[in-house]
């Protein structure tokens, strides 16, 4: 399988971007024909105050602009407001499974959140139901 990587003869340069509404995660815009920003998560555990803030630091040093921290349990979500005091990059929380840790989130005043996964911030279960004939 051959896969051709060449644009187009008719178009010169790249895609253009689709119209969107410009946002600002911290200090940083994003959409409307904003800069791309880079983002990053951190690897390290989000309760650890201290690794957490030298990795932010490193990543900034690299040109991150924007970092993301997984909130997977209460004690990520208490250590969120320690993160963002201490931050020097718009910190970002992703939310797991649970609504209550948004929550958290909103109160220490992240630059924004992002739910982690398809079902979190208490979405309700969907059940089928089966018909009586079935």
């Amino acid at each position: 399988m051959s896969v051709d990587l060449n644009l187009p003869e008719d178009r010169v340069g790249p895609r253009p971007r689709r119209p969107s509404k410009r946002v600002w995660i911290g200090g940083v815009p994003v959409g409307d024909g904003a800069p791309i920003a880079v983002q990053s998560m951190c690897t390290t555990l989000t309760h650890d105050v201290e690794a957490t803030i030298r990795q932010i630091e490193r990543l900034q040093e690299a040109g991150c602009e924007i970092v993301r921290v997984a909130v997977p349990d209460r004690r990520a979500g208490e250590a969120l407001k320690e993160l963002v005091r201490r931050s020097i990059l718009p910190v970002v929380a992703d939310i797991h499974f649970d609504y209550k840790l948004a929550l958290m989130a909103l109160d220490a005043a992240t630059s924004t959140t992002r739910r982690a996964c398809a079902r979190s911030c208490g979405a309700p279960k969907r059940r089928a139901r089966r018909s009586a004939s079935a």
